[in-house]
Parts: C-alpha cells; sequence; structure tokens
C-alpha cells in the first residue's frame, strides 16, 4: 500500500518524483515478488514518454466518491449504526471502529 501512495504522491507532487524513483528502484529486486513486480511497474509509469504519461494520468485519475445508494448498503455502516442506536452486535472490529468514530466525534463536538 505504501508503493501505491509514493506513486499517487508523485504525481500530484512532481517534485517528489526523484524521491519516490529511489524507493521504486530499492524494491525492484525485493525478495517479496509483488512488490517487486509493483515496484517495476510504477517506475515504468514514471517514465518520461508520452505513452507513460498518459497511462499514468488515466491510472491515478482521482476516483469517484461511492454514490449514495453503495454508501447505504455498506453492511459495515450497518452494523456501526444498529451499535450506536444499541443493538448488540458481536464483531469487535465493528465495535472497535464504531468506538473509534465516536470518540472522532466527542473530540470534534469538544474543539
Amino acid at each position: 500500500m505504501l508503493l501505491n501512495s509514493y506513486i499517487k504522491l508523485a504525481h500530484v507532487f512532481p517534485e517528489l518524483e526523484t524521491e519516490v524513483q529511489t524507493v521504486f528502484e530499492m524494491h525492484t529486486d525485493h525478495v517479496h515478488p509483488d512488490l517487486q513486480q509493483r515496484a517495476i511497474e510504477y517506475l515504468a509509469l514514471l517514465e518520461d514518454s508520452d505513452e507513460f504519461k498518459l497511462a499514468r494520468k488515466l491510472a491515478l485519475k482521482k476516483m469517484p466518491c461511492f454514490s449514495e445508494k453503495i454508501q447505504a448498503d455498506n453492511p459495515l455502516l450497518k452494523k456501526i449504526l444498529a451499535l450506536k442506536l444499541g443493538k448488540d452486535v458481536k464483531d469487535k472490529k465493528v465495535i472497535q471502529e464504531t468506538r473509534k468514530e465516536m470518540k472522532k466525534t466527542e473530540d470534534i463536538r469538544k474543539a
């Protein structure tokens, strides 16, 4: 996931491209083949050719927000809402995320 973040940073902030390329170069011989492959692909996207510039622009284009329908049908959000409403939810991850969200809400109110 960090490599994904680095390529996006290089795309948004071209002045960081050299530093990002260094990170990718360090991973081109990584023991984990998926990291190695991703680093090589991202290095190619940073090449200066018109072909790769277009590919980079398309691949790193800002993604649209989820539609309201998708958000409304999100099972995790439904569980969190149920927990907030006091219903019994046994999923530890949901409980943990709900507590985080509730703390954020409290912090915002206090500010």
